[in-house]
């Protein structure tokens, strides 16, 4: 097949980005990347974490995430315009960023929202009262870098290369063959019992689900996906595998606070049942994104439980304090090895008597 030519005439057109990527969704990476470089022209030394499995809500940075203080950057790729309807989404983002911070010991000094598009006269009302109540509670500076932000500085002479980079006047691209890749094939566990003392596990068990060798399968099958990924570190997979387990996260937490508003109890009835049935039923475009099923979803959800960032009762958080206190105890560093089931319940025996000799 020929190649296809942009001509853009040097014109800072966002959209080109779906055009290079083929989709909205494909698009979104190159955002993040086009973000991180235009911080990077007055910012050299600017970073951006991979997710493994969270990226802490950090698109790109500058400064020490070992105690020191860090300016955090957020791409959000909304291509026609910011509207009232991502409020969450944004106070989301804005607050993994916050919590990240406070729990990793650095601090969060500015936080800098990043948007291809630009806002509706609400959504700017909305910002500039949010900004104000955010900043005076949380001592943190926020900006905007909206489409006309975005375009500014990317003017400058300093910016040329950035510029020319993401938007020169004729850019080629070699049109892809169409074909289709391999899928990333679905794999048994060999030994379901390596995760006898992992959290997901537990967190099942407290559910009353004690039958759970199709969710270790999941999960296995989900880390295999995360590597491969990882590993061919194509920008677009990358950005999908972050938007679906962004997706899968939303899908818990709307469940999770409907099922805990109407019951009492720890036990949450349906919450499990519901949430794997929305990933089977409706996140086929992102397991097909990736060359995955939506089991691969499921998997990723357990993987959210595993980074305590979910769980099927009321008390997930206490459960899985619990368990990092038990790896506080005996760390993976000083052990050389994770430990064994063994090795948790003497500790968890050994938490429980002192527990009752102090009351």
């Amino acid at each position: 097949m020929a190649d296809h030519t942009i001509n853009s005439a040097g014109l800072v057109n966002f959209h080109k980005l779906i055009v290079l990527a083929g989709s909205v969704e494909g698009a979104r990476p190159l955002f993040e990347q086009l973000v991180n470089d235009v911080v990077g022209v007055a910012h050299p030394e600017v970073r951006s974490p991979t997710a493994s499995p969270g990226d802490w809500g950090i698109d790109a940075f500058i400064g020490d995430l070992d105690g020191g203080t860090v300016g955090v950057w957020q791409a959000k790729f909304y291509p026609t315009k910011t509207d009232v309807g991502h409020q969450s989404d944004i106070r989301d983002s804005y607050k993994s960023a916050h919590r990240a911070a406070g729990g990793n010991g650095y601090t969060l000094s500015t936080w800098t929202l990043a948007v291809p598009s630009e806002l509706t006269p609400k959504m700017m009302q909305w910002w500039d009262n949010w900004k104000k109540r955010t900043e005076k509670r949380d001592n943190v500076a926020l900006d905007l870098w909206d489409a006309g932000r975005l375009r500014r500085l990317l003017m400058p002479e300093q910016a040329r290369a950035t510029r020319e980079y993401w938007f020169g006047s004729h850019t080629t691209h070699p049109t892809l063959q169409q074909s289709t890749p391999d899928p990333v094939l679905w794999q048994d566990v060999s030994n379901e019992n390596r995760y006898d003392d992992f959290l997901f596990v537990h967190q099942l068990a407290h559910a009353n689900m004690h039958e759970t060798r199709s969710a270790r399968e999941a999960f296995f099958n989900a880390e295999i996906l995360e590597a491969e990924v990882a590993d061919k570190a194509v920008p677009r997979e990358v950005g999908a595998l972050r938007t679906w387990r962004a997706r899968i996260g939303s899908t818990w937490e709307n469940k999770y606070n409907s099922i805990a508003a109407d019951t009492t109890g720890n036990l949450l009835p349906g919450l499990y049942e519901h949430v794997m049935d929305v990933i089977d039923s409706k996140h086929n475009d992102h397991a097909e994104g990736l060359r995955a099923q939506t089991l691969h979803g499921q998997g990723l959800m357990h993987q959210q439980v595993e980074a305590a960032r979910a769980g099927w009762v009321r008390n997930w958080r206490e459960i899985a304090e619990i368990r990092d206190n038990f790896a506080q105890v005996s760390p993976v560093e000083e052990l050389g090895t994770a430990p064994t089931a063994g090795e948790l319940k003497a500790i968890e025996s050994e938490s429980k008597t002192a527990t009752e000799r102090v009351q």
